[in-house]
């Protein structure tokens, strides 16, 4: 549930291969809405709660807002995390869905914690390697409160007329 695993980092165009590197936070969810874009299709209320196109930046077009101000992620097994900006908020001790082996994580020089959730600045720390969850008490709240209260809402995108 890393959010290098859950973003979109840079999209490759053709037939000019030609990389676009957006800063714009995406979730693989935004494929649906992109690929009906694309199509020219209208989607169901009920379909694609949590999608929204990203065709203008596959275009290379500048947005005057950003595709999400922040986004869930979630395993099957039910852990969810939310991003904002250059934070991620882990809603539990760890974000792998399976455990990691102990070399991979000495390699990537993981350290252990025993905390109940799981705080990353992905500026300073892209591996998410340094959980900052006690040093930043006041953003863990912050970031809790942001994920309990789009998760009771129940869809992140309006509802399409």
């Amino acid at each position: 549930m890393h959010a290098k695993k859950n973003t979109l980092q840079k999209i490759k165009k053709n037939p000019n291969v030609v990389f676009i590197y957006a800063d714009d936070l995406v979730g693989l969810t935004d494929w649906l809405t992109t690929f009906a874009d694309m199509v020219g299709e209208e989607l169901f209320n009920n379909v694609g709660e949590d999608s929204k196109s990203i065709l203008a930046l596959l275009k290379g077009e500048k947005l005057n807002n950003p595709v999400w101000e922040s986004i869930i992620h979630h395993t099957a097994s039910g852990k969810f995390a939310i991003r904002k900006n250059e934070w991620v908020y882990i809603d539990h001790h760890t974000g792998a869905e399976s455990r990691e082996p102990d070399w991979f994580k000495e390699e990537r020089n993981v350290q252990a914690h025993s905390f109940p959730g799981e705080l990353y600045n992905l500026k300073s720390d892209p591996q998410q390697t340094t959980n900052l969850y006690e040093q930043f008490p006041e953003k863990v709240d912050e970031m809790k409160k942001l994920l309990i209260e789009q998760k009771k809402g129940g869809r992140s995108v309006a509802i399409r007329n």
